[in-house]
């Protein structure tokens, strides 16, 4: 009987890691080449291998930091684990092979300081399982919001992409006094790979208002990775894109209570409120 060995990747074994996960997620290989061009900086990745071929694999991101700002949240500045594009070949599933990865980017995880593990499933189907697996359980919720453009006699700045280092300083400024999950300057630069591949691309301010934005594009539509600025400010800031970009309306997610489920993790303390919202899915 043909045994599966699970092992951490190593850089021989990346064209074919990245032939799997074109072959699975239908992205575009030079997204894909990014990802793993920023490994091990923002993560690792574990493959599952049987007959001397890889058959599977799972990445563990590991530069997600817990933050409190300056709130009274009891939980300051821990290091978060995300599960990220667990694939397994046609073939080779129905042998345990999703969960194994699973299990050992888990381990990964906590090997690098990882107090919390995360990830978000790609259907409902399978929050149960990672629960079994992972022992993460679906605590944050969201709701879905679509915003219709309105016209403007004037648009108050121009919209410049921004690169990611100032990206990322924007993003710690105007969540500053809010509990979040602080991402590096790599997971930034994957965002940023993946909008443009999108067709969209990553905002940030450098005067007036002060918001950062990354989203993706589908026809008329821009759908918002993540959009932050004041509460006041986002209907003329939604407006602008919109303008800006020739696009109708904007689609976008808010934190909620009773929406869809969202993230699952294993931290019983994760406050409610947590802004998350910067995914890679």
């Amino acid at each position: 009987m043909t045994e599966t060995q699970i092992r951490e990747f190593t850089e021989s074994d990346i064209p074919r890691l990245i032939s799997l996960w074109t072959e699975i997620f239908g992205d575009t290989q030079a997204l894909v080449e990014t990802f793993f061009r920023l490994l091990p900086h923002f993560g690792s990745c574990m493959v599952a291998e049987r007959d001397g071929a890889i058959c599977g694999m799972a990445s563990m991101l590991t530069d997600f930091l817990l933050t409190d700002g300056n709130s009274a949240f009891s939980d300051s500045e821990k290091r978060f684990g995300y599960l990220y594009g667990v694939a397994v070949q046609p073939e080779s599933r129905g042998k345990g092979i999703g969960t194994a990865l699973s299990r050992a980017a888990a381990e990964y995880a906590r090997s690098n300081a990882c107090e919390y593990i995360s990830t978000l499933p790609a259907d409902t189907g399978l929050y149960s399982m990672y629960e079994k697996t992972i022992g993460t359980v679906c605590r944050l919720k969201r709701t879905k919001v679509e915003y219709v453009r309105k016209a403007l006699s004037e648009i108050p700045f121009k919209l410049l992409p921004a690169e990611p280092e100032h990206y990322f300083r924007k993003r710690e400024t105007l969540l500053r006094d809010t509990v979040h999950l602080r991402v590096s300057e790599d997971s930034i630069t994957f965002l940023k790979a993946l909008c443009v591949d999108g067709g969209g691309d990553i905002y940030a301010s450098k005067d007036g208002f002060g918001f950062s934005a990354s989203f993706t594009r589908s026809g008329d539509t821009l759908r918002f990775t993540e959009i932050i600025c004041e509460e006041e400010h986002r209907e003329l800031l939604l407006d602008c894109f919109l303008t800006i970009l020739d696009a109708e309306k904007a689609v976008y997610y808010l934190p909620s209570l009773s929406g869809e489920d969202y993230l699952a993790h294993n931290c019983k303390s994760l406050s409610p409120d947590t802004f998350w919202n910067l995914t890679f899915d």
